[in-house]
């Protein structure tokens, strides 16, 4: 029909269908939209913080490679030393046997040197077998010094290419010290880094466009999975690769070829052998985190676009399939206008039926977006499984680990009680003054004391010094004091209860398992004071303190429990009022101090007792004196002092 004149021409408006779709599009897919970026943007978190938990996962478990490698390392070198301490072992001939049958023994080691204490190598054993006299010189190496110096194993926190393999490497340093305790040569264990490169590959297969190193104390890469050989480079300029400060940190920087990296550094803990200042980097490329985080979101978001597709879909055949009876009612009014009345509306069985059918394909919808959102997290899930897995075994190791620590500090606590129950209750007598006391570096110690009277006005003193240090020495102190308390009161002198307890000690350990010094003296009190009678078994000197200084009580004497011998000759010393005898150990008279001065030579000869009125007094001054000397240097061996002051 023509529009009439003066009449307003109506605009086109959208039809029920037009409606009914925006309607059921709008409410179909606003919240799948929504839900689907916030989603985006938390997954790519989420999977960020699991990466960065499987890396320190991962470097804690390449830290304890090394860490194992390196003690496994320190022992077998210990092990070596105790041999070559051995008489006559330092022979070219029994030497390269005790290095062939060494190495024979210990297969994952790539070789041992054997170096004489001037530096110069005398014996050089390979894994395979192969036994050379090289004589290189390692004086000048720090690990060699400090091994000499302390008379302990030394671990080298410096890595170098070695002399013959020309592999990087550090070195294990343990000496072998004689029965008196001098140096007789070091034994000296490379620790081939070799693998380090490997293991940290194989680490690194975990993370994903990861990088693992393993830099050393001077900022020198010794291990990185992205380089097959070692090449020592230098990276000390980058923070990125800086020592790390707890248990360990999150950094962003660039590694040294300027690249941005998010790294995790872990230390490497090597327990009981010190602190040597590597740590394990794992990073990765912040390009390569960006392109993950991008993947991801672009992953969840073709998701969101899918369903929001299959929304709209579903949402014009609704509205299409909703606007069918109001299209037909239309048809009927406009036949009704053009003056049609033969049609008329269709019967609509089951008319409510409409609202329950666009319930369900709104609920239809709804099932279907959770349907996405129920698989992305399943994989989520999955992932935070596998985490939490790994991490329930980790802390079940640690946990059995934990167990076997109180475990052992509780049979070290009894084992403290059990020794202290064994020291002697010191005799009272108003011709001497006895005091004692005992300083063991652990828990429990190698020294042992016992002091008897003989009868009326005699007395028997006994200190012993055995081999080792913890819980090893504080069995043998058990076994020798059990076996001095059945001899002590048996013999008529100081040498005879040496020689009779050296036998007991070669027959019941014939293996040498039970080492030790020793000195045994009688004082019997006199009128005018006391008559020492002192035998000795290459122990330190009984310390004589006078109104002129001080003096040694000593004589030559072979060490307890290595071979059969005679005490002959004993010592005799007269001892007046008011002067004290203190029998000591090692630990004494061996303590240095930060200029390594020993208290032997740079304290003792000036020590002045004159203000000691008593045994307790001279205890007290001594041990002032020590703490004064050793300042911040911690003891380095069992400390024992037995004082005895005439009256």
């Amino acid at each position: 029909m023509a529009d009439q004149p003066g009449q307003k021409r109506s605009r086109p408006r959208l039809g029920m269908r037009g409606y009914l779709f925006l309607v059921i599009a709008v409410v179909a897919s606003v919240p799948v939209a929504i839900l689907g970026f916030v989603q985006a943007r938390h997954w790519a978190d989420v999977d960020l913080a699991t990466t960065d938990r499987v890396a320190l996962a991962l470097e804690r478990l390449l830290g304890n490679q090394i860490a194992l490698e390196i003690a496994g390392h320190a022992k077998s070198a210990e092990v070596l030393a105790a041999q070559l301490g051995a008489p006559g072992n330092l022979g070219p001939d029994k030497l390269r046997k005790v290095m062939q049958n060494h190495i024979a023994s210990h297969p994952e080691q790539s070789g041992a040197m054997v170096v004489a204490p001037d530096g110069v190598a005398i014996g050089n054993v390979f894994a395979s077998g192969e036994w050379t006299q090289t004589h290189f010189n390692y004086a000048d190496r720090p690990y060699f010094q400090r091994a000499s110096a302390t008379k302990r194993t030394v671990v080298s926190p410096r890595v170098v290419l070695g002399k013959l393999t020309r592999v990087p490497n550090i070195h294990v340093a343990s000496p072998a010290l004689d029965e008196a305790g001098n140096l007789l040569a070091v034994a000296i264990s490379p620790v081939d880094l070799g693998l380090t490169s490997a293991r940290a590959r194989a680490v690194a297969a975990g993370l994903p466009d990861g990088r693992v190193v393993v830099v050393d104390s001077e900022g020198h890469l010794i291990g990185d999975s992205a380089d097959d050989e070692p090449r020592l480079r230098d990276v000390s300029m980058h923070p990125l690769f800086a020592f790390v400060r707890g248990a360990y940190d999150l950094r962003f920087g660039t590694d040294e070829i300027g690249r941005p990296m998010r790294a995790t550094v872990v230390p490497v803990d090597l327990g009981g052998l010190g602190d040597l200042g590597w740590r394990v980097v794992a990073m990765r490329p912040l390009s390569s985190i960006e392109r993950h985080r991008i993947r991801v979101r672009n992953e969840t978001l073709v998701v969101v676009a899918l369903a929001l597709l299959a929304a709209l879909v579903i949402s014009a055949g609704v509205a299409a399939w909703l606007a069918r009876p109001v299209r037909a009612l239309a048809d009927v009014a406009l036949a009704v206008e053009r003056g049609d009345y033969s049609r008329l509306p269709e019967s609509t069985r089951g008319g409510p039926a409409e609202v329950a059918h666009l319930t369900s394909v709104v609920g239809s919808m709804i099932r279907s977006l959770r349907g996405q959102a129920e698989i992305l997290e399943g994989l989520v899930a999955d992932r935070t499984v596998d985490l939490r897995t790994a991490n329930q075994n980790l802390e079940g190791a640690l946990q059995d680990l934990q167990r076997k620590e109180r475990r052992i500090q509780e049979d070290i606590a009894q084992a403290r009680l059990f020794q202290e129950s064994i020291l002697p209750v010191l005799p009272a007598s108003p011709g001497l003054d006895i005091h004692a006391a005992y300083l063991p570096i652990e828990q429990v110690g190698g020294d042992i004391y016992d002091v008897c009277a003989l009868g009326a006005g005699n007395f028997r003193f006994f200190v012993a010094d055995a081999i080792g240090h913890g819980v090893q020495a504080s069995m043998r102190t058990i076994v020798l004091k059990a076996e001095y308390d059945r001899l002590k009161a048996a013999h008529g002198d100081p040498g005879a209860v040496l020689e009779a307890l050296n036998a007991r000690l070669i027959g019941l350990f014939p293996g040498n398992e039970v080492l030790c010094t020793a000195c045994c003296f009688d004082i019997e009190l006199r009128p005018d004071g006391g008559r020492v009678v002192y035998a000795n078994a290459a122990h330190v000197p009984v310390l004589h303190f006078r109104a002129g200084g001080v003096e040694a009580i000593h004589m030559d004497g072979p060490m307890l429990g290595a071979s059969r011998n005679a005490w002959r000759e004993m010592l005799r010393v007269d001892v007046r009022p008011g002067e004290t005898l203190v029998a000591t150990t090692d630990g004494l008279l061996e303590q240095t101090n930060s200029a390594r001065e020993m208290f032997e030579t740079a304290v003792l000869p000036t020590l002045d007792l004159s203000r000691a009125v008593s045994a307790t007094d001279a205890v007290a001054t001594i041990l002032a004196a020590l703490h004064g000397f050793r300042g911040a240097c911690a003891l380095g061996d069992d400390l024992l002092l037995l004082a005895i002051r005439v009256v």
